[in-house]
């Protein structure tokens, strides 16, 4: 049995959602569809105290960085997906490429070119790229939908991981 890291959530902001975090609706399709696809595997959310738990899954609670390096680095740990947040930043130190997911922050800066980094399209990228996010509004469609999310790491087996 291997485990699947997801860090689909980024700090709240002060007025609304923040804009890097993934709609929960998607979370959970894209739960469904990593357990059927890997049978048997545990989704485990890396998340913090203020988030939403998600069904399905085993959840990490507010993990000191030492543990989170080593579940990333585990040899049992199959892949790791995360939003643009501070865990695919920590994965790059660990040297452990994933799936990155991005919707109104540009990839192409804020990536790591040995991630799958996933995009729906940079027209939604934000105009001020430096700017506050809180400047910035949560829009739902500027996130991958979970189909995408999976054939693109699908389509990245053999290259990524495994």
């Amino acid at each position: 049995m291997k485990t699947i890291l997801l860090s689909p959530f980024s700090n709240p902001m002060p007025k609304g959602e923040n804009p890097k975090s993934y709609p929960i609706d998607y979370c959970n399709e894209l739960i469904g569809l990593l357990k059927k696809e890997f049978s048997g595997d545990h989704v485990c959310h890396v998340k913090l105290n203020h988030e939403p738990g998600l069904t399905g899954t085993v959840q990490m609670v507010d993990c000191e960085l030492s543990k989170l390096i080593s579940m990333i680095k585990d040899k049992d740990t199959r892949l790791w997906i995360s939003v643009d947040n501070f865990f695919h930043h920590l994965a790059w130190l660990a040297k452990r490429p994933g799936f990155v997911v991005f919707s109104k922050s540009d990839p192409f800066i804020f990536g790591h070119d040995k991630n799958v980094n996933i995009i729906k399209s940079l027209q939604y990228r934000r105009p001020d790229t430096f700017g506050y996010w809180w400047d910035c509004t949560f829009q739902k469609e500027a996130f991958p939908p979970p189909d995408y999310i999976m054939e693109t790491i699908k389509e990245n087996r053999g290259k990524i991981w495994d």
